[in-house]
C-alpha cells in the first residue's frame, strides 16, 4: 500500500491544509406559496484534509469575486490555512491571481 500524504496524517489545527470546491446550482426559495421565485445558489465546500471536517459557504454565483468572498468568510470563521487545494476552475485561477498580486 502507498503511504498517506503528510498533510493527512500530521496532527494540527483543523483546516490547516484543506480543499475547496463549488457545488450546485441549487434552487433556493425564501418562502412558500404562489408567486415565489427560485434563485440559483451555489455552495462553496471546504474540506479539512486531516480530519475530513467540512465547512459550507453559500454563494450567489461562480465568479471570482464570490469565490474570494467565500474564502474571506471561511478564514474569518476557521482561521488562515497554510495550504488550499482546488481544481483548475476559472474562478479559482482568477481568485488565485488576484490574491497573489
Amino acid at each position: 500500500m502507498v503511504n498517506l500524504p503528510v498533510a493527512r496524517v500530521n496532527p494540527g489545527r483543523e483546516f490547516l491544509k484543506s480543499g475547496m470546491d463549488f457545488e450546485g446550482p441549487f434552487l433556493i426559495t425564501s418562502r412558500r406559496g404562489r408567486g415565489v421565485k427560485a434563485i440559483k445558489m451555489h455552495v462553496c465546500v471546504f474540506v479539512c484534509f486531516t480530519t475530513k471536517v467540512i465547512h459550507l459557504e453559500l454563494s450567489s454565483d461562480l465568479s471570482a469575486q464570490t469565490c474570494i468572498a467565500a474564502l474571506k468568510r471561511f478564514i474569518a470563521r476557521r482561521g488562515k490555512p497554510t495550504e488550499i487545494c482546488s481544481d483548475r476552475g476559472t474562478n479559482f485561477i482568477v481568485a488565485n491571481n488576484f490574491l497573489r498580486s
